[in-house]
């Protein structure tokens, strides 16, 4: 790459060339009416190129240049601007506007080739405006004019030299060392010589010994016993521990970063305890998210010149969950939202050509950090009050790491109540709802009326059974009268027609409630047609008035 960059990632660079190896055969194959090798390698005055071909293999070099070219911008009124010479500016001019400013510019255009160090192979235009070659970089820094780069182990070299240097030591000094031997008394082993001498090499169930009493008291000797075996030295061991840790201080990846555990139990200290390398080694994340930043603008600037057909584009959110993308460049609008008969968004389209765009890159903890926290924290949580289960327990199961937790969380929320899995600030979810519950009060009042016609009906229908069971009863006591009539004397008739009139004043509240009913009109025909009454005899009230020529 250009040495005269400023910027880590390369953006202001002129040009850059990236090397590979083909063999011979695919070169061949590839670029059919490029120069024969032979002429490559043999051609008068092209020495340098015994560098790009091999044996067996050939050197093909990518080259992006920038080419530099000076135009003419002008400015129309109304804030049209266009280059001179371009489609813009001749519309503009067909229009009858004139240019009131001028001005040259500086044109950027990426160049594109490959070539084989003699003659250019391929070549075109590229269509972004920067050099598609992003730099991460370590360790960056100047001596005497010079840029020296360099990564996480560079510095960690010599301790490493040395480390091995102590190691090489310590197998040396236990290599070289002799076996441990077996130390006893003259006259032990005779007669068992072949089995101590082959007791390092056979499993021999037992070694036998000879006693020799010579302690002057006629005790017998100690047995054989194995001499210490020799140890490496304590200096040699620690210079070695001293060169491990000069490792990982050069580093910045201490036991925690490796993975080796400690007395931490909780997840939060976990963690805290494996981030202690971030210090030493931020700005190799800080490096690479500048990188990441400018591949993305390059992508941003490409995509809608790439992109010039309608596509749906398949994306993946931040926690791996899939998701489809629409795009279509040939609508006005940068978003355009298709909703149903609700209101409600169902699916959007974008067209990247409307607007400009820009990156943004935060670094942190990756989102498995994240999920382990959040599930830390909410442990800590729903086990102080675990009503919160009701609440937020499909959340919980969903940021678990076990097979089938979605699924289950899922299946959970199917448990708690809608009102807290809707999006309150959709207003066609509001709407939605706001119907229902207006429905809801509707049916409620339906229900309340059927009710109380269906008590209406009943206090309607017992009422007329009531007044059925009278009339049956008057009926049968008009009929006893009229059988025993014949037999009874004219008083006798008199005070049975005197009660019956009584009973029924009586019973005439009853009579009252009864629709279409008159008050005197019932109880007269009854006795009129039973014959209980003379026609002339007249109610009113609680008097009477009997008939002439009866008895008051």
């Amino acid at each position: 790459m250009d040495p005269t960059i400023q910027d880590p990632c390369g953006s202001d660079a002129e040009w850059c060339f990236i090397n590979q190896e083909i063999t011979k055969a695919e070169y061949e194959r590839e670029f059919p009416d490029a120069a024969t090798l032979s002429s490559l390698a043999y051609g008068v005055g092209d020495g340098q190129l015994n560098a790009w071909i091999n044996q067996d293999t050939v050197r093909i070099a990518e080259y992006f240049y920038i080419k530099h070219e000076t135009k003419k911008l002008n400015q129309y009124h109304g804030g049209i601007a266009a280059m001179a010479g371009s489609p813009e500016a001749k519309q503009a001019e067909m229009m009858g506007l004139k240019p009131i400013k001028t001005r040259d510019v500086d044109v950027r255009q990426v160049k594109w080739c490959k070539t084989n160090g003699f003659e250019v192979l391929e070549e075109r235009d590229w269509a972004g405006k920067y050099i598609p070659v992003i730099r991460v970089i370590g360790n960056e820094f100047e001596i005497d004019g010079r840029m020296y780069v360099s990564g996480l182990v560079r510095n960690a070299k010599d301790a490493q030299r040395m480390y091995n240097y102590w190691v090489s030591q310590e197998a040396e000094m236990l290599a070289l060392a002799p076996k441990a031997p077996f130390i006893g008394y003259g006259g032990q082993f005779e007669g068992y010589e072949a089995q101590w001498k082959t007791a390092n090499i056979n499993n021999w169930p037992y070694l036998e010994v000879n006693p020799d009493v010579t302690d002057g008291q006629g005790g017998p000797l100690p047995l054989p016993a194995r001499s210490q075996p020799p140890m490496a030295s304590s200096g040699l061991l620690q210079a070695k521990a001293g060169a491990a840790d000069d490792i990982k201080s050069s580093t910045g990846q201490y036991d925690s970063s490796l993975g080796a555990t400690s007395n931490e139990r909780s997840g939060r200290a976990i963690l805290a305890r494996e981030k202690q390398s971030d210090t030493g080694t931020y700005h190799y994340v800080d490096n690479l998210a500048r990188a990441i930043r400018y591949a993305t603008r390059q992508l941003v600037d490409l995509i809608p010149k790439i992109y010039d057909t309608q596509r749906i584009a398949r994306i993946i959110g931040i926690d791996g969950d899939t998701d489809q993308a629409m795009i279509d460049p040939m609508q006005p609008m940068p978003v355009k939202k298709i909703q149903n008969e609700q209101g409600i968004v169902i699916k959007k389209i974008y067209n990247p050509n409307v607007g400009k765009y820009d990156v943004a890159v935060t670094t942190g903890p990756s989102y498995m950090t994240k999920r382990q926290e959040s599930l830390d924290a909410m442990s800590q949580l729903l086990q102080g009050n675990p009503q919160l289960w009701a609440v937020a327990g499909d959340l919980f199961i969903k940021h678990m790491d076990w097979p089938g937790a979605q699924e289950m969380a899922a299946r959970f929320a199917k448990t708690i109540d809608p009102k807290l899995l809707s999006d309150s600030d959709d207003p066609a979810l509001q709407a939605a709802n706001q119907q229902m519950q207006a429905m809801a009060q509707e049916m409620e009042q339906m229900h309340q009326m059927l009710q109380n016609v269906s008590q209406s009906m009943e206090a309607q229908t017992l009422k007329v059974k009531e007044f059925e069971a009278e009339v049956k009863a008057y009926e049968a006591e008009t009929k006893r009268i009229s059988a025993v009539q014949a037999g009874m004397s004219e008083e006798q008739i008199q005070d049975i027609a005197m009660g019956v009139v009584a009973a029924a004043l009586e019973s005439r509240g009853m009579m009252n409630q009864m629709p279409d009913m008159r008050e005197d009109s019932m109880p007269m025909e009854m006795m009129q047609q039973d014959q209980m009454l003379p026609p002339d005899m007249i109610l009113s009230g609680t008097e009477q008035m009997p008939p002439q020529g009866m008895p008051q």
